[in-house]
């Protein structure tokens, strides 16, 4: 596999956790009537959105087709996503959001470590990621 190849590939892999992500926490916000906690949802998705947004034109200036569908996994985990969240009251609902921006920020920390050598351009896209966990995961704390 070639540099750009990789680099492609691994672009993906983070553009794909950003569609699962922003997924997810928009079935989080149509079960959600509390306000507050509506608006910090709906900023977790714009974040997300902004790295979508940001991983597609990377990928695309590499002259590559981005993916643009969450793998099948991930449609599974979300169709038991959305049977939970149904039944969830707002306190339930905190509590997954926390724990799946929390596997978001456990995802990144992976991709780390599994790619050691990325190239400063993916490590900078994976850092501006984290960092924005971080911030949606410490304003989602806050709420409680």
């Amino acid at each position: 596999m070639t540099n750009n190849e990789q680099t492609i590939q691994e672009y993906n892999e983070l553009l794909q956790g950003c569609h699962m992500g922003a997924s997810t926490f928009k079935i989080y916000l149509d079960e959600t009537y509390d306000l507050e906690l509506r608006k910090l949802l709906t900023e977790a998705i714009d974040a997300f959105k902004k790295h979508e947004k940001s991983l597609t034109e990377k990928i695309i200036h590499l002259n590559a087709d981005p993916t643009d569908e969450v793998p099948m996994m991930g449609m599974i985990s979300e169709f038991f996503e959305k049977m939970k969240v149904k039944m969830a009251d707002t306190d339930k609902t905190l509590e997954y959001a926390l724990r799946a921006i929390d596997m978001g920020i456990q995802g990144v920390e992976n991709f780390h470590k599994k790619h050691p050598e990325i190239n400063d351009d993916i490590r900078q896209a994976t850092s501006d990621l984290l960092h924005d966990y971080k911030i949606t995961y410490q304003k989602l704390s806050d709420y409680k």
